[in-house]
């Protein structure tokens, strides 16, 4: 049978490369990285080029701080899970490393708040009522451990 006589054969063949195409462009290129929580904020409030210096430098110290007490607390978790291969351990031990480690997960929640404030004095009065938005928003997606809500039991 002669080609000529077979014009949807192309007709499909066009079609499916073009769609091969569509699907190779969208689906095999790079995924884009996570955009870091502080840059969605800058992004939703509109940080002018003052603004922005500002925060970049408020964040690299809030980074380093938050730094800090997290090693102190991996420290202090590792020494009391370092404890759980042996027979006896006293309640007072116990009792003191938690108290520890409460104290440190104390400090990153105060040392979120200042920061959180700080932000919001870099604001301007239209972008601090978007903050407090953003805010909210953000707490009630969270329940009380920390953890993001997921879908519900079945």
């Amino acid at each position: 049978m002669p080609m000529k006589k077979q014009p949807i054969i192309y007709i499909l063949l066009a079609f499916l490369i073009i769609v091969n195409g569509f699907f190779l462009f969208h689906f095999l290129k790079k995924p884009k990285p996570p955009k870091k929580p502080e840059l969605f904020i800058v992004e939703e409030l509109g940080f002018n080029e003052v603004q922005m210096k500002e925060f970049e430098l408020m964040s690299d110290l809030h980074f380093d701080k938050m730094q800090g007490v997290n090693r102190q607390i991996k420290r202090l978790k590792d020494d009391l899970f370092s404890k759980v291969s042996e027979a006896e351990v006293p309640p007072t031990y116990l009792d003191s490393i938690t108290s520890l480690i409460g104290e440190q997960e104390k400090q990153k929640d105060i040392l979120v708040f200042t920061h959180m404030q700080k932000v919001k004095d870099l604001c301007d009065e239209r972008q601090k009522k978007k903050f407090d938005k953003i805010l909210m928003k953000a707490l009630r997606q969270h329940r009380p451990g920390g953890r993001p809500r997921g879908p519900g039991p079945k």
